[in-house]
């Protein structure tokens, strides 16, 4: 496929102005292909306040439905969403304990009917060279299945954010669509004519599901670095508290604070530790009770990655699967920061991406704590608020925007 004048039509439930990972990741991939003179249409969810058909940045973005339960709230609370984004009190108890029990494929479901009726529209007007679905939330690959039946010779590719039908956190009730997921997630695979992850351990992962004939088609593409880091050698002062901070959203049983909690307390060392991104309920009452946290909340993408810059020791904690390589890997890593990581597996993609430096602590805290590790924690924390910047040693190449859409269409 040529890198100019394709029909490209995606299929994303989330798209700009949502600014997390898989949105960002494809605002970005879009307005990229048009700018190199393809014609690229976007089939997304509504957001409050945006129209539904409009060409933005050279895109054509069409909006219908809306993506879940939390947007269905924004919409009805008049485009005013609460600070963590997400329902409250006896909101949130229906959202978790009757409505995820029943939904199909996830929380998404909700945008199925209305953006095939569109999908169908699109798929009447225009013959695609290339489609591309969007997962998670894994709504997206349905309708990707849809459209391929629809233009049989558009080629299409099944790109996978995280894996549907084995990932620790359940998106459904998994007692009752279990069986379910995996036939579909199977029928992805075997359909699309190209599917993606972002590593190897993710593709090692789908092979040990499915068999090694359900990844022939499955390609690696990294996380992506965009716009590029711009070089920093000024270190934050060591004068006050030492920053410590954590980027994204945490998810119980997948991704929880518990642990990095406990550290901090005992290393009784002068640390504020921020977190930076939507804070889910089940985690704002046990993160308040310790003085020594600060709330940051949601942010623009330029803001974070002031903050970034801002901190002595960036702060990750690591997946409970041996396969997720979170977005905001390359982050840290074009941020020149000290990183703390908190690693629960033995194999961690987050860990094997730091390998060639220095400026990196894995901490397992599945294994016993000694006076001995604590430390040597407290060392390199101390060695670490002098160390020189040295994001200038990794190869940031291959997750610029330039390396990551050439990916898809080659």
């Amino acid at each position: 496929m040529n890198k100019k004048n394709n029909k490209i039509l995606i299929i994303s439930a989330w798209y700009f102005p949502l600014f997390h990972p898989r949105p960002h990741r494809w605002t970005a991939i879009a307005e990229h292909w048009a700018k190199e003179g393809n014609e690229v249409t976007i089939l997304t969810s509504k957001q409050p306040g945006f129209i539904e058909n409009e060409i933005r940045n050279g895109v054509s973005v069409h909006r219908t439905g809306v993506d879940s339960v939390k947007t269905l709230l924004a919409f009805w609370k008049k485009g005013r969403e609460s600070r963590n984004g997400a329902p409250a009190g006896w909101l949130w108890w229906i959202y978790q304990h009757i409505w995820k029990q029943v939904v199909f494929p996830d929380d998404s479901c909700w945008w199925y009917f209305p953006a095939r009726r569109r999908l169908k529209q699109l798929l009447q007007k225009e013959k695609f060279d290339l489609i591309i679905s969007v997962s998670l939330p894994f709504t997206g690959h349905l309708l990707g299945y849809f459209a391929k039946k629809q233009q049989p010779e558009a080629y299409w590719i099944a790109d996978n954010g995280d894996p549907f039908a084995f990932q620790p956190q359940a998106l459904n009730n998994r007692s009752l669509y279990g069986a379910l997921n995996r036939r579909w997630e199977q029928r992805v695979l075997k359909m699309a004519d190209k599917s993606v992850c972002t590593n190897e351990a993710t593709r090692r992962a789908y092979a040990r599901a499915y068999g090694e004939a359900a990844v022939q088609k499955m390609q690696c593409i990294p996380p992506l670095l965009h716009p590029a880091f711009e070089q920093d050698e000024v270190r934050p002062p060591v004068e006050g508290p030492i920053i410590m901070a954590y980027f994204g959203a945490m998810y119980p049983p997948m991704r929880t604070p518990e642990a990095l909690l406990e550290l901090v307390a005992r290393l009784n060392l002068p640390i504020e530790l921020h977190f930076w991104g939507e804070i889910n309920p089940a985690f704002q009452q046990q993160l308040r009770a310790y003085p020594f946290v600060r709330l940051r909340g949601l942010h623009s993408r330029a803001t974070v990655r002031e903050a970034m810059r801002g901190s002595h020791i960036l702060v990750n904690i690591g997946n409970r699967s041996s396969y997720q390589l979170p977005s905001k890997a390359v982050e840290y890593l074009a941020a020149g920061r000290p990183v703390l990581h908190l690693s629960y597996t033995e194999e961690d993609p987050f860990a094997e991406l730091f390998k060639p430096g220095n400026l990196f602590f894995k901490w397992l805290p599945l294994e016993e704590e000694t006076a001995e590790r604590l430390e040597d924690l407290k060392v390199w924390i101390n060695s670490a608020l002098f160390q020189n910047i040295e994001n200038q040693h990794f190869n940031l190449k291959k997750y610029t925007i330039e390396s990551i859409a050439v990916g898809y269409i080659v």
